[in-house]
């Protein structure tokens, strides 16, 4: 019996070590945007705790007179408890800190230590088995197999089955719970009858308190729907703590600068055509064109972002068809032709990496019609970054005309940019865009204004690196934009 309790700690502290992963990034994201930065951080906690966990694990294992695998199990799962508690207290308080310090100080002071606690647990656990007997090398690879099980299973069931269903608090509560629960078996199993009354008491009330009392603020896993002044009828999608819609509730038109920018293509055709939007954000785009008698079809991956449209934002499943696919993936298995092909990489959670490269941007000249027209839009720290200069060189590999098309001034200030790429040249509009013949001094501040702007202004960019699948630095890029927009005031839009 001892030795099958053994093996079921093994189990789930190699599943709670792996869960933390999948935790940290839900919790940190919505402060610290999903980046390579951050993936690289939590796991390099992970690895730096295993291998602390190595060189003093067995160390204390042997230094122990007698089992206290309970007591680590013990603080494990209160650890696991308070991160569900102390998560976003500890993180308003790290907001004026520098994002790249401020998500190193959170992992460590939440992840760190229950990691290296659960790596110590599983040398105890090796040291227990040879107390029977079993030769140690054998034991120890028993032990690391089953943790390794744990975390495999851990991390499919955590993806899949409690982030989504459960959501981000209860999930820390019932990894918490789980192994305070084996804290319980391991004082069982020492025969140590009050002080197994009196730990689970404990663990009752600690645990039906968290269940209960459990703070909400976690579960938006980085999305929030929020009203904004209601006497402007507005209202703001923000996804991991940044701006990525803002709309008019009576008209549903966006008030951002870059989705008038995205809506040019338009005014080179004479007749509606067919578009196609790699990124659903608010609809707003998806809606222009459909006002102007577009046939619009829509590609999102995430189908809470198309829920979430669907309830908030006025976007009728009758009113476009949305594919809940990949863009890359649907690309390729499509057959279809369309006039424009739109992707906006502003309105997401992070930059799609795979749909920004070479082999992307032929699988999207392959499926335009002649004369068609592509534009990506993109967050810059000015008009010449290297984002903008790496996806001008790419883009030039595959359509004969690429031109930059600006928002905001000065040119080194940070804020949304639009590409623009033909495989025929276009040079001026085939309808106009209303100009300020009126002098109004509110269309400075309107829609035609942006187009004006961003097509007077437009220019050819200096080359950059060309991505690949193979190469592709975007997503060191992304980060520095990452740190850069959450520097940015809250007046900031894109």
């Amino acid at each position: 019996m001892k030795n099958i309790i053994l093996y079921v700690i093994t189990f789930f502290s190699g599943a709670a070590i792996a869960a933390i992963e999948l935790l940290g990034t839900r919790i940190l994201a919505p402060y610290y945007g999903v980046s390579l930065f951050l993936s690289s951080a939590l796991i390099s906690s992970m690895l730096i705790a295993l291998s602390i966990s190595f060189l003093i694990g067995g160390r204390i294992a042997d230094n122990l007179s007698t089992s206290r695998l309970y007591l680590f199990l013990g603080i494990s799962g209160i650890w696991f408890l308070l991160i569900a508690w102390i998560s976003p207290l500890l993180l308003d308080l790290l907001k004026s800190v520098e994002p790249q310090l401020g998500a190193l100080i959170a992992i460590c002071i939440l992840f760190l230590i229950p990691q290296l606690l659960l790596g110590i647990i599983i040398f105890i656990t090796i040291k227990e088995k040879t107390k029977s007997g079993e030769l140690s090398v054998r034991t120890m690879g028993n032990m690391f197999a089953v943790a390794a099980v744990g975390a495999a299973v851990s991390l499919i069931l955590t993806r899949y089955l409690l982030l989504p269903y459960v959501g981000i608090t209860r999930t820390c509560i019932i990894f918490g719970c789980v192994l305070l629960l084996m804290t319980i078996l391991e004082i069982i199993c020492a025969r140590n009858t009050i002080l197994t009354m009196l730990i689970s008491i404990i663990i009752s009330v600690i645990g039906s308190i968290s269940l209960l009392f459990c703070p909400e603020k976690l579960e938006s896993m980085g999305i929030v729907v929020q009203e904004v002044n209601d006497n402007e009828q507005a209202r703001s999608l923000l996804i991991d703590g940044r701006m990525r819609a803002l709309v008019d509730t009576k008209t549903w038109d966006s008030k951002l600068r870059y989705t008038a920018v995205m809506e040019l293509p338009m005014h080179f055709f004479t007749k509606p055509g067919k578009m196609l939007l790699f990124g659903l954000g608010s609809g707003s785009i998806a809606k222009k064109y459909i006002r102007h008698n577009w046939e619009v079809e829509i590609v999102e991956p995430g189908s809470e972002m198309i829920t979430l449209t669907q309830k908030h934002f006025g976007l009728s499943s009758s009113e476009v068809k949305i594919y809940n696919d990949d863009g890359r993936r649907l690309l390729k298995n499509h057959v279809e032709k369309y006039d424009v092909i739109l992707l906006d990489a502003v309105s997401g959670r992070s930059y799609p990496f795979h749909m920004m490269t070479k082999e992307f941007f032929n699988l999207i000249t392959e499926h335009l019609n002649d004369g068609g027209i592509f534009s990506i839009s993109v967050e810059s720290i000015g008009w010449n970054d290297d984002i903008v200069e790496s996806l001008s060189a790419t883009l030039k590999q595959c359509f004969r005309q690429v031109i930059v098309l600006p928002i905001t001034e000065p040119p080194n200030k940070f804020s949304s940019i639009v590409l623009f790429a033909t495989a025929v040249p276009r040079d001026d509009f085939i309808w106009d865009v209303p100009r300020n013949d009126d002098y109004s001094p509110f269309w400075r501040f309107g829609p035609d204004y942006q187009k004006i702007h961003a097509w007077d202004n437009r220019f050819v960019s200096k080359d950059g690196q060309i991505l690949t699948d193979d190469l592709n630095s975007l997503e060191i890029l992304y980060d520095r934009l990452n740190i850069h927009a959450r520097r940015q005031s809250v007046e900031y839009f894109p």
